[in-house]
């Protein structure tokens, strides 16, 4: 079970916002709703091989005979409308109250619900030291389950090694949707390569920086020992009002290099802090971000 997924009633209402696709290559920003049925309105691109929770529908029969194996039609209108929910689950996701690691795992089910409601297609990966957990991804109610269930009794563990992700994201053929990556992104030094090979990748990518209110006001006074959650390390000294704003200036300054590594690389940068509820997070900061956006009435 997670945690903190939102309420029924709340999905509901979260279904009223979508995800913001680009179409295309350096097209305009356009909504999730996809035509029912291929017709002319939809500008044909090519074709590539089915996959479970793809629409029957935009079978291509004459290739499928042909090759003795299903192949679907791709329209211009479905390039992009596949999310993946890439999930940082290394040790330090552990710390906060509540742990980041559970509010990464509400956030990615709720964006995933809202991909659902509107047909649209979702997958997951979740990650530390190597990837330890993956759903392909699919559509309808059937693969909201399969992503609660994918993502339920994850635990905090090991180190992030991010470099794998990446590679294998680039082994999803056909795959040109949008990557959220939520993860605190410690250390920074983990992350860095691979975000920059990410913009190699016909993909758009989002990254969520999850932050607890601990990290980013902290309250330590006094003579304290601390340990790095993934390393283990421990560093003995004073905290008192100097060493927290020190801290708070290199917290500020690794954001700010996380940032501008996402902006050389064509990546949307967002911070979402644990002590925001989830739904007003989805409702504000990532509808500014343009990563959601509201239902046209």
């Amino acid at each position: 079970m997670i945690a903190m997924v939102p309420n029924r009633e709340a999905l509901q209402r979260l279904a009223r916002l979508r995800v913001q696709w680009r179409a295309g290559s350096g097209g305009a920003p356009v909504g999730s709703r996809r035509s029912r049925r291929p017709g002319s309105s939809r500008e044909f691109l090519g074709l590539r091989p089915y996959e479970v929770g793809d629409d029957v529908r935009d079978l291509d029969w004459a290739a499928t005979l042909r090759f003795d194996r299903p192949f679907l039609r791709l329209y211009r209108q479905e390039v992009g409308s596949s999310l993946l929910l890439v999930i940082d689950a290394s040790a330090s996701m552990a710390y906060g109250e509540p742990a980041k690691l559970d509010y990464a795992l509400g956030l990615a089910c709720a964006l995933g619900h809202i991909a659902l409601a509107h047909a649209d297609r979702v997958g997951a990966l979740v990650f530390n030291e190597s990837v330890v957990a993956r759903l392909p991804v699919g559509r309808g109610s059937g693969h909201w389950r399969a992503l609660r269930d994918a993502l339920g009794g994850l635990t905090a563990a090991g180190a992030a090694h991010f470099g794998s992700v990446p590679r294998w994201l680039a082994s999803l053929h056909g795959f040109h949707g949008l990557a959220v990556i939520l993860s605190d992104f410690y250390p920074p030094e983990a992350f860095a390569d691979g975000l920059r090979r990410l913009a190699r990748l016909p993909l758009r990518a989002v990254t969520l920086q999850v932050l607890s209110p601990q990290e980013l006001d902290p309250t330590f006074d006094g003579e304290l020992e601390l340990a790095d959650c993934e390393t283990g390390e421990t560093r003995s000294g004073w905290i008192g009002p100097a060493q927290r704003a020190a801290y708070g200036a290199a917290l500020t300054s690794l954001a700010a290099q996380l940032e501008g590594t996402c902006r050389d690389a064509g990546i949307r940068y967002v911070r979402a802090s644990t002590g925001v509820p989830i739904v007003r997070c989805l409702q504000d900061s990532l509808v500014r971000a343009g990563v959601l956006c509201r239902e046209r009435s």
